[in-house]
């Protein structure tokens, strides 16, 4: 994942638990 991706995730809500999803995986 990239840097401008993980910036659009932090910016809708829930994006942590999308982010813990993705790192669990």
């Amino acid at each position: 994942m990239s840097i401008v991706e993980l910036r659009q995730y932090t910016l809708h809500p829930g994006a942590r638990e999308t982010l813990i999803e993705l790192f669990e995986r």
